[in-house]
């Protein structure tokens, strides 16, 4: 039975009147879930270029068997010991800003790798 002193809440898009959230909540909700995808996606094809690539890094570098591995490793090592104190970092101040800061910094050193005109394997140029 429907109370006529109490309009009905209109249900837009993928909000949850069982939960008082409303539209707008669930916009940003599913834009957040988005966002956060897309990241994923960038970092996961970053390894994956890595992965697919490393016979042509191996024969650029002149290396063969586990050596390989070690390359790989040299490449997702960093990423992974940064993933910590990012998120402390996110902890601490406002995550929104940290993970526009180190998306943006990931972008930007793919983007200076894939246009940097040589190989330099420490030191030592090729």
């Amino acid at each position: 039975m429907v109370n006529p002193s109490k309009p009905e809440k209109k249900v837009t898009g993928a909000a949850r009147p069982d939960t008082g959230e409303d539209a707008a909540a669930a916009r940003t909700r599913w834009g957040t879930a988005a966002v956060s995808a897309l990241a994923t996606l960038l970092v996961a094809s970053e390894l994956s270029m890595t992965a697919f690539a490393l016979p042509l890094i191996a024969a650029d570098l002149d290396v063969t068997g586990s050596a390989t591995a070690w390359v790989l490793l040299a490449y997702q090592l960093p990423m992974a010991a940064l993933a910590l104190p990012a998120g402390r970092w996110a902890d601490r101040s406002d995550p929104r800003t940290v993970f526009a800061a180190s998306l943006a910094l990931v972008a930007a050193a793919s983007v200076l790798a894939s246009t940097a005109p040589q190989t330099v394997c420490g030191p030592w140029p090729r």
